[in-house]
């Protein structure tokens, strides 16, 4: 009898442990239903809402509106879930608005962040860079001073790495590349460029670099990168340079010269690209009058020139040579550098070929030309011309857009002109 009772609360035991587990296997799937279907919702809204801020944050900052504008980055930084990448792209943003808002003490805090979210972003130096500017601007000179170096000795790493090539010099531990010397040598100008030619002129060329290196050091050591009359031509400098950059994109498409234009600018202008009678010639300077009208009777009684001229000239380059000028003179300009050019051009082109000038007087000196050919005016052909062509019309196309978008920045900007203030100014210091 008790085993048959044993059995049967086995049963009831089980079937009742049994109905307990399906009931709450039941109430768990309604609950994780219910509950993720809310997530799943809730999910959905707040990624809504983190677009809403993203969206209006861009139309703010493009319609100009930075402070509102910031606030809805923030609140999309604070809500949206997305990538380390574009999550410290976000970061800069909001340090870069609240630069232009003045607001640099908030601006360093976002900036920060950027390489702390994502340390291999591509932005170090753009962010490297405003960090310094801040802490200068905050007055944090020495906070300042070690963010720069932080970033230079960044910089020279990566740029040793990446220029290689042999070694030229050595300053300390610090190793000067042939690469280096060579991308120093690709930065200068043209005309500046072709001083360095050739393998000795490279050499000197190294040693000047190298010599700028030690000048800047000792510049450093100095604190001559404190000196506030520098900062503020280096600030100026680096504007100019910047606005230089932005007018060079704003105009290079509006630039685009065909042959048709050259040639019909050549057509309007021709008398521009006129050449002048030209004369090649000898010369005897002298430092009184008295003594050019002796060397003028001299040279009428038939004394050769060129003997007189190394004799007596007070030109000491020309007279070496006899007196002979080794270009062409043109007429109605200085070709010579001693000034007085009418008088100089009307005693030299009235002078025929073989004959002697009068004596003209050009600053504190006296000059007696002999002419030994002239060539008269005469009218140049495209082909001759064409490159002056190009940069003169070049030159017209640059100023006309140049004025276009003045006047368009001008007018676009919220800026207020009071011209009358110099005009007035000028007028009462008359």
């Amino acid at each position: 009898m008790s085993e048959r009772k044993g059995k049967i609360f086995d049963a009831k035991s089980l079937c009742f442990s049994s109905a307990v587990v399906i009931l709450f296997a039941i109430l768990a799937v309604l609950v994780i239903y219910s509950g993720g279907g809310k997530l799943a919702g809730n999910n959905s809204t707040l990624k809504r809402e983190s677009n809403i801020y993203r969206n209006l944050a861009n139309k703010l900052e493009s319609v100009g509106v930075t402070k509102e504008a910031v606030k809805q980055y923030e609140n999309y930084f604070n809500t949206a879930t997305v990538d380390k990448k574009t999550r410290s792209n976000l970061a800069y943003t909001v340090g870069k608005l609240y630069m232009e808002e003045g607001n640099y003490e908030k601006a360093l805090s976002w900036l920060y962040r950027v390489d702390m979210i994502d340390p291999d972003t591509s932005l170090k130096s753009e962010v490297g860079s405003k960090i310094v500017h801040c802490l200068e601007t905050l007055g944090r000179f020495h906070a300042a001073e070690y963010a720069l170096e932080a970033r230079s000795s960044i910089q020279e790493n990566r740029e040793e790495e990446t220029k290689g090539g042999k070694v030229v010099a050595e300053i300390g531990s610090r190793e000067i590349t042939l690469g280096e010397v060579d991308e120093a040598l690709d930065e200068l100008p043209p005309w500046m460029k072709e001083q360095f030619k050739g393998k000795e002129k490279k050499v000197e060329f190294m040693k000047k670099y190298v010599a700028d290196e030690l000048f800047y050091r000792k510049a450093k050591k100095l604190e001559y990168d404190k000196d506030g009359e520098l900062r503020k031509k280096t600030a100026h400098f680096i504007k100019q340079l910047m606005v230089n950059k932005i007018l060079e994109e704003e105009m290079k498409d509006k630039l685009n010269v065909e042959e048709d234009d050259l040639r019909n600018y050549f057509k309007a202008n021709r008398d521009r690209y006129k050449k002048g009678a030209q004369a090649r010639i000898q010369l005897i300077k002298a430092g009184m009058e008295e003594i050019a009208e002796n060397i003028l009777r001299e040279l009428k009684k038939g004394k050769d020139f060129a003997e007189l001229a190394r004799e007596i000239s007070l030109d000491k380059e020309s007279a070496r040579m006899g007196g002979k000028w080794n270009d062409w003179v043109t007429e109605g300009k200085d070709d010579l550098g001693i000034g007085n050019m009418d008088e100089v051009s009307k005693a030299i082109f009235s002078t025929s070929p073989g004959g002697i000038s009068p004596i003209v007087k050009a600053g504190d000196y006296y000059y007696v030309f002999k002419v030994n050919e002239k060539e008269p005016e005469h009218m140049r052909n495209y082909e001759e011309v064409k490159e002056l062509v190009r940069n003169d019309y070049m030159n017209q196309k640059m100023k006309i857009a140049y004025q276009k978008l003045l006047d368009q920045v001008l007018t676009s900007s919220e800026v207020k002109l009071y011209p009358q203030v110099i005009t007035e100014e000028e007028t009462s210091s008359k």
